[in-house]
């Protein structure tokens, strides 16, 4: 599965098994009444990291103010913190500890009671503490999406603010997975220089109306409603050209986020565990979807099974010291 079929990395594989989609292309549809009425003229929904840009972003918020004052802002930012770690926790995660103690620096308390910040643990609550149709809501009350980042791979939030009727504003040398659906009428590209990509910003929410995006195409490009049925029909017509016998059905749901490896609870990608990968196919031989399938995170990756990048860090260090301790024996023995 990869948007871009000419991609060199699969130009050995035969052109009938690509299916051009990926994990953006299979979004929840959130049901609700939408709303014209705007809370925030500015939602960031992003991760507290250098390379999203976090520290610019409310730099560029504190500049937004200074020229168009009452500018109403909300950051739906998660907190991966761990508590155990300390003032460590920062350096060990890559987090930008900007975020949790800039804000009372550069706001004034007027304006602080006027930002909301939604940061709720991961630590205590997963991966992702807020639901799908929480978040949608909130960007549909909002006149913008905010996202400073210079490079996404599939930005989910992007087909999730397109498909709830909101427009997006991104840096003008932005580069991701899903450029190619950004223009001018849904997107508002700003310079990388903050004070006038604030001056930007303040002429756009005066001219909001000048931005809107086609939320009806959006849905039929980006849900899981529109994409699940000819994903189906992808793979059983592969299925019937190999004359392989389908026995059940294709596990096809919640594909936004597995396709992305992303849990609630854990980080999907085993790519740093020989025995998780092995682990992972026994249990999928012994999977129950009638019994599983509502807890088939909890079933796959069960305490004590799980390796997050830490433990693998700290098992590679004490790996590297046991070969050395091993080649220095055998040196020692030949000699």
């Amino acid at each position: 599965m990869l948007p871009n079929t000419k991609d060199k990395f699969i130009s050995n594989v035969p052109k009938e098994f690509i299916f051009p989609y990926n994990c953006v292309n299979f979004i929840p549809s959130s049901e609700f009444n939408f709303t014209k009425n705007k809370d925030w003229d500015l939602c960031i929904i992003s991760r507290p990291s250098e390379i999203k840009r976090i520290t610019e972003t409310l730099l560029l918020v504190r500049k937004i103010l200074d020229k168009k004052a009452g500018v109403r802002v909300i950051f739906i930012v998660t907190d991966p913190r761990k508590n155990a770690q300390g003032s460590k926790t920062y350096k060990k995660n890559s987090i930008d500890e900007n975020f949790f103690t800039m804000p009372k620096k550069i706001f004034s308390s007027n304006e602080m009671s006027a930002i909301d910040f939604i940061c709720t643990s991961q630590e205590s609550f997963g991966n992702f503490p807020l639901t799908d149709i929480f978040v949608n809501q909130i960007l549909n009350r909002s006149k913008f999406l905010l996202c400073l980042s210079l490079s996404e791979g599939g930005p989910r939030v992007i087909p999730e603010s397109f498909m709830v009727g909101t427009p997006c504003i991104v840096p003008k040398n932005f580069r991701s997975g899903v450029n190619k659906y950004l223009n001018n009428k849904n997107t508002l590209f700003v310079d990388e220089d903050l004070d006038l990509a604030a001056s930007q910003i303040c002429n756009a929410l005066r001219k909001k109306d000048s931005f809107q995006t086609n939320v009806r195409m959006s849905r039929n490009l980006f849900s899981e409603k529109a994409n699940i049925p000819r994903l189906h029909t992808f793979l059983k017509k592969i299925f019937k050209q190999k004359k392989f016998i389908l026995e059940g059905d294709f596990m096809l749901h919640n594909l936004a986020n597995r396709l992305a490896c992303h849990g609630q609870k854990n980080n999907f990608q085993i790519m740093n565990s020989e025995k998780l990968f092995f682990k992972w196919i026994e249990r999928a031989e012994n999977f129950n979807t009638k019994i599983d399938l509502f807890s088939e995170e909890d079933y796959f990756f069960p305490n004590g099974v799980f390796i997050d990048n830490e433990n693998f860090i700290n098992f590679i260090k004490l790996l590297k010291i046991r070969i050395k301790i091993l080649v220095y024996k055998l040196i020692k023995r030949i000699l």
